[in-house]
């Protein structure tokens, strides 16, 4: 808010009134003390005029840049043998971009392939991620990687019916 009041040259009590709000509440807003109030977002909005997503910050072309990094860095300790070290990145790629398919689908891979040099059995998460990525997702290259994965979990984790089966759906 600061900066988008500073390029439109707006003093702070200006914007207070144009929003009939206290001086201090804008003050409070760019030091990051309060935000405001979604109510006050389309008015905002007009007064800089921004889009909502402008005054969030939310930038998706940025973000798919962001999540296009986290899936490069995640390649590359793959491509060293660090498949934890993919699997601990990947997790926090997921917390910061919850609803990212192709992030979701390349941390039940690093998991596979984590697991199965470890002798783990226990797939669930991984089988929580292909089954959310088969139900929400629409790219079907993303699909088919989850399908694939899915099935490898499936014969690590000794489950030779679910595997069949999904190959039959296939």
């Amino acid at each position: 808010i600061k900066r988008l009041r500073r390029e439109c040259n707006i003093t702070q009590e200006q914007l207070a009134e144009y929003l009939n709000i206290s001086t201090g509440a804008i003050s409070q807003w760019e030091t990051d003390r309060t935000a405001p109030d979604l109510s006050q977002l389309p008015a905002l909005c007009h007064v800089f005029d921004v889009t909502a997503d402008t005054l969030l910050g939310i930038d998706i072309e940025k973000n798919n840049e962001i999540i296009e990094e986290y899936l490069d860095k995640a390649h590359e300790e793959e491509c060293c043998g660090k498949f934890e070290n993919s699997v601990a990145l990947l997790r926090e790629a997921i917390r910061d971009f919850p609803k990212s398919y192709k992030i979701m689908q390349r941390l039940a891979n690093a998991m596979v392939c984590t697991y199965s040099r470890k002798g783990v059995k226990e797939y669930d998460e991984v089988f929580d991620l292909c089954n959310r990525i088969l139900a929400e997702c629409t790219d079907s290259a993303t699909r088919y990687e989850a399908i694939d994965t899915l099935g490898t979990a499936y014969g690590y984790a000794g489950k030779h019916e679910e595997m069949l089966k999904l190959v039959q759906e296939m």
